[in-house]
């Protein structure tokens, strides 16, 4: 072979990686158009989630899709990396929206706790002393008199009745 032959042959390589790369930008636009399609017909079939299902593909827009695929893969020199490379992106997206709603979970988890918490903390039971009460135990100290509320004795009034007067608790029928 000559240089002139190889020279032919590597001018003919180049004009056919020229009108490949033209044509790829096409096949690129086109894919783009129809993922750009397919977004849109999704958007305006959120509304009626209820009613259509929510991958809503016509079947020559599939066929379309998968042929301008097989194209943008032919072009490719290695598709088989393309097609890693994108497995592990996917991959590595549903790994970040996991951890994502799994913090969201564990924040709404914990602010439940808390709320709990503030909810019992705020109904704690009033702790009560009688005044004059000759049946309570003076075996207090100062130091917990402090965290009791006195209230004055009476016969009518007894905190065990609940506020109520003895002979209403006699006529109740539990």
């Amino acid at each position: 072979m000559g240089s002139a032959e190889v020279f032919t042959s590597h001018l003919v390589a180049n004009q056919r990686r020229l009108t490949e790369l033209c044509s790829n930008t096409l096949t690129t636009s086109k894919v783009a158009y129809f993922k750009r399609k397919y977004a849109e017909e999704e958007d305006l079939h959120k509304v009626y989630n209820g009613y259509f299902p929510k991958n809503l593909i016509f079947p020559e827009d599939r066929t379309c899709i998968l042929r301008l695929s097989l194209e943008k893969l032919r072009i490719l020199e290695d598709p088989e990396i393309y097609l890693r490379r994108a497995v592990l992106i996917n991959n590595l997206l549903r790994k970040i929206h996991i951890e994502t709603e799994k913090e969201v979970y564990d924040y709404a988890e914990q602010f439940n706790k808390a709320s709990k918490q503030l909810y019992s903390d705020a109904q704690k039971r009033v702790k009560y002393m009688i005044k004059d009460c000759n049946e309570c135990s003076e075996s207090l100290y100062y130091d917990e008199i402090g965290s009791y509320s006195i209230v004055p004795f009476s016969s009518n009034n007894v905190i065990y009745g609940l506020g109520y007067p003895n002979d209403y608790l006699g006529k109740s029928t539990f």
